[in-house]
């Protein structure tokens, strides 16, 4: 018997206010990490798109014509791939897989989250933020042990989540490069 939360439908959101652009390139990671309420071992899973930020977080305005800009604020455009939590909905073409390389990601409280079989949830500072943390590693083998899954999926996405850079692009290039089980 699973302790993990039976899948519930995804939260929209309020009117679609917190859904952010990404685009291709898309990564999974997925590494090996010790339940903080049980111990056992368990395989947690990130996802990374290309943050697409809005004209109005880049301070544009699209609507205005007259004013000359003396600064090229598309430098200012994240190239660095983001990794997406507070995820509350996400494409079935981005999800599919997640679901394959970890069954144990599932939709609780309105949004997915990584779980031990436990029924433990992992939490994202604990994740991300944390120094030495799942996917915040400090060390040259730490990030050699994530392992990388490509996905073939293009295009653009509207998803509801919250992102943050973190060391994604440094986990992308020095991880272990893997491919999608069949």
């Amino acid at each position: 018997m699973s302790l993990i939360p039976e899948q519930t439908e995804p939260d929209d959101g309020e009117d679609g206010e917190d859904l952010s652009s990404f685009s291709a390139p898309f990564h999974i990671l997925r590494c090996l990490t010790g339940c903080w309420r049980c111990g056992q071992a368990c395989k947690v899973t990130a996802i990374t798109g290309m943050y697409q930020p809005t004209a109005e977080e880049l301070g544009w305005d699209p609507d205005d014509t007259e004013t000359v800009w003396d600064y090229d604020y598309s430098n200012d455009i994240p190239t660095e791939p983001s990794y997406l939590s507070s995820i509350r909905s996400l494409p079935e073409e981005l999800l599919a897989p997640l679901l394959k390389l970890n069954p144990d990601f599932a939709m609780a409280d309105g949004g997915y989250h990584n779980f031990c079989r436990c029924g433990a949830r992992f939490g994202e500072f604990y994740l991300f933020n944390e120094p030495e943390g799942t996917f915040a590693p400090m060390e040259e083998d730490h990030f050699r042990a994530i392992e990388v899954y490509p996905l073939e999926v293009q295009g653009t996405f509207q998803i509801d989540c919250l992102s943050g850079a973190g060391l994604m692009g440094e986990i992308i290039e020095k991880g272990k490069p893997m491919a999608l089980p069949e």
